[in-house]
């Protein structure tokens, strides 16, 4: 067992992205069910029902864990399941994702106030379902559920089942006029248009599919006697929908509308049927001839042994990007040191049907992947450098053959070529020509990426730059800004670390950890080893504590190594495709104090003095560590919210330093990094503290507001947001020690 715990513990201390978990709910076992492979196997009954029915108040989540069920829906506060079972019976339980059931209510046919239910942990289960059992699809008058203490007689009159013969074509108007019932939808309100189709799903007994323009479609499901159950809109395929009961329809239409797009000249298969020479020509014809943005493609470029290359056509993203700020979203900045100014991924989405529409290639033909793309350093045609947002375009071919492929290739990148909205073409090779490597072929420097091979443990980047990365087979790509520089660590066991978990005491276990410097300046990249730790498998507790020292010592190098406060971040864990886990490095004096605000599980702030995980007393310093709420290990979780501003205040050596950044999935965004440094106590902004600092603080706290109180931040020494008593208090005491 103390081998076991040791294991662990060498596992968390070898890794520099532990901290706290903060703003995270988990999810309870019988909704986390839905991720196992073992659980929710068997059908819930009737009897088991009564089973349950026995532990009264004490019915607990591990009590349903076992059971199949059809529905979960969570939310921050609250989890609920449907449990079906014969009979149109069904099990309706809501709670807190980590805390008691609220209510596990017993129903048949329809979850709706005109059908009686009965909660299972009060009310007597027995005498309901004597009742319900000879209940028909009805809905009640004057009836409510069966008690303990008291029975009730179910008065019933008979439903008829709604008609649906309408003659009217439905449209998008007609779609956005039933949104706003939102749940109070009801199918009478289907009743006056046209189906296209009826019939039954796995998931319904009843089902109408309305046909409207522009390729989207309503699919309304449920049970003809009750309320519709589901009211889906789609474009082209049931997986790109939106319940119109609960989702932003009026984005999922712009999203998925083409407008009006310019006139090129040319379809693909006007350009698929040119020759190279034929293609210059357009370009030429068109101004396409600065050679830094454009390339006419053909197989002499494009070949089957060219190795393994992609490409990905990069769109301006103004006429492509869906607002969802109501503010103006900046695209380009001169500087990666502004890249915080961008539009965050949370700020908009791309009108997708738009962009590939744009690029006109058919369907059949190719695929294409759309995403975000912050590039670094790029050469406007003004010359200018910048820093700046593109709609990424990852084109894939179907064509198996590699001639055919090259070819359609081609005219692929051609043509997108000749949108007005087309900024470069940016090629990624992965082990084609031209790649530099060195001897041990432990990594590939090729154009603006550095391709690291074999397997890893994890790999973890230090920089207070941006950068893209990305996970390829068994190794990973790392692409730096221009001008940036980063230390890489990269974890090696000698054995399986999964089999490693199961079998703590396998003998043999060691690990190294290897050190790289990856710096670039405008094309060349450099890629220096550094130096390669051992940490022999602990076998004691002097042993862990010693490889937990060892780790802090690599960490404190490496910050000293690029200077300054850093994001730590997890670019890979091997055996997980998000190993996106990092955590904020700040070094202050030994006096230093570190303060973070952050919504707890309520959405309500919350503060606390943050411990500082290393202290160097030689060297008089130590560093806090701020981590982001998703860590190593963690299982299935919802973050408070999906995303947040989590604000730092540093005080230290008469300074106030405040640092904002966005958490948007558990994960910090460095990108979104802000830092302002203040005078402790100075609120007139005259870069002085004194006694007229106390005097403004003191009138502000007494609501007089005057004019040359300028910065609020400065006053706030105890770091919680908030200017009060308590800090003209320590204000005062602070100004008697700086006289």
């Amino acid at each position: 067992m103390l081998k076991r715990v040791l294991a662990i513990v060498t596992a968390a201390a070898l890794s520099p992205v532990c901290g706290y978990s903060a703003g995270v709910v988990k999810v309870p076992s019988a909704a986390a069910a839905a991720e196992s492979e073992t659980a929710k196997t068997e059908k819930m009954t009737l009897d088991d029902v009564r089973e349950l029915a026995k532990k009264g108040m004490e019915l607990s989540w591990a009590d349903l864990e076992a059971f199949w069920y059809d529905k979960m829906g969570t939310t921050k506060k609250e989890v609920t399941c449907r449990y079906p079972m014969e009979n149109s019976y069904f099990l309706y339980v809501k709670g807190a994702p980590e805390g008691a059931i609220e209510s596990a209510e017993l129903y048949r046919f329809a979850y709706d106030p005109v059908y009686p239910r009965a909660d299972i942990r009060t009310d007597d289960v027995e005498a309901f379902i004597k009742e319900a059992t000879t209940q028909t699809r009805v809905t009640t008058s004057a009836a409510t559920t069966t008690s303990k203490t008291s029975a009730t007689t179910i008065v019933t009159s008979t439903v008829k089942e709604p008609v649906l013969s309408g003659t009217e074509p439905m449209t998008l108007d007609d779609v956005r006029a039933l949104a706003e019932k939102k749940e109070a939808l009801t199918w009478s309100d289907f009743a006056a248009f046209k189906w296209q189709r009826i019939g039954t799903s796995s998931d319904y007994p009843r089902v109408y599919t309305f046909v409207l323009e522009d390729g989207f479609e309503l699919f309304v499901g449920g049970d003809s006697f009750g309320k519709p159950e589901t009211a889906e809109l789609y474009f082209k395929d049931r997986k790109n929908s939106v319940n119109i009961s609960t989702g932003d329809v009026e984005l999922f239409i712009e999203k998925n509308s083409v407008g009006e797009l310019p006139d090129i000249g040319f379809t693909f298969d006007d350009i698929k049927a040119m020759t190279t020479e034929e293609v210059e020509a357009v370009f030429t014809e068109k101004g396409l001839t600065d050679k830094d943005f454009y390339q006419v493609y053909s197989q002499d470029i494009i070949s089957a042994d060219s190795g393994s290359v992609s490409y990905s056509v990069m769109l301006e993203p103004e006429s492509y990007m869906i607002n969802l700020t109501g503010k103006e979203l900046t695209t380009k900045v001169s500087s990666i040191k502004e890249g915080r100014y961008l539009a965050q991924k949370a700020d908009f989405t791309w009108k997708e049907a738009r962009v590939l529409a744009s690029l006109g290639l058919p369907e059949d033909i190719f695929s294409v992947d759309i995403s975000t793309s912050p590039m670094l350093g790029r050469m406007e045609h003004s010359g200018e450098y910048t820093y700046g947002l593109y709609c990424q375009c990852s084109i894939s071919c179907k064509e198996t053959d590699s001639v055919k492929r090259a070819d359609l290739l081609s005219a692929a990148l051609n043509y997108a070529q000749l949108n007005p909205d087309f900024a470069f073409i940016r090629e990624e090779h992965i082990g084609g020509t031209g790649a530099v490597s060195p001897e041990d072929g432990s990594y590939i420097i090729d154009g603006s990426q550095v391709q690291f091979n074999g397997t890893s443990d994890a790999v973890w980047v230090l920089t207070n730059d941006s950068f893209d990365d990305s996970i390829a087979g068994e190794g990973y790509k790392f692409c730096p800004a221009d001008g940036g520089k980063y230390t890489l660590l990269i974890l090696d066991y000698n054995v399986d670390m999964k089999e490693l978990i199961k079998q703590p005491d396998m003998p043999g276990v060691d690990c190294t950890m290897k050190s790289y410097v990856v710096e670039r300046s405008g094309d060349n990249i450099t890629v220096t080893p550094g130096e390669n730790y051992d940490f022999p498998y602990p076998e004691t507790d002097e042993e862990t504590q010693a490889s937990v020292a060892k780790k802090e010592g690599i960490l404190s190098d490496a910050m000293k190594l690029a200077g300054g406060d850093h994001i730590f971040r997890c670019i890979r864990v091997r055996g997980d495709s998000n190993g996106y886990y990092n955590s904020l490095h700040i070094n202050a004096s030994s006096e230093g104090r570190l303060f973070v605000t952050r919504n707890g599980k309520d959405g309500a702030p919350v503060t606390r003095e943050e411990l500082s995980t290393y202290k160097d007393d030689e060297a008089g310093i130590k560093r806090f560590t701020v981590a982001g709420s998703v860590q190593p290990g963690d299982d299935l979780i919802i973050t408070v919210p999906v995303t947040e501003k989590i604000q730092i205040t540093r005080v230290d050596g008469g300074k106030i330093t405040s640092y904002e950044l966005n958490e948007t999935d558990g994960v910090l965004m460095h990108t979104t990094l802000k830092m302002r440094t203040w005078k402790q106590g100075d609120v007139s902004g005259d870069n002085n503290f004194n006694v007229a600092d106390i005097v403004l603080l003191q009138r502000w706290l007494l609501g007089q507001k005057p004019e040359n109180f300028r910065s609020w931040k400065a006053a706030d020494l105890n770091g919680d947001e908030l200017l009060d008593v308590f800090d003209l208090t320590a204000a005062k005491k602070y100004l008697i020690e700086t006289m």
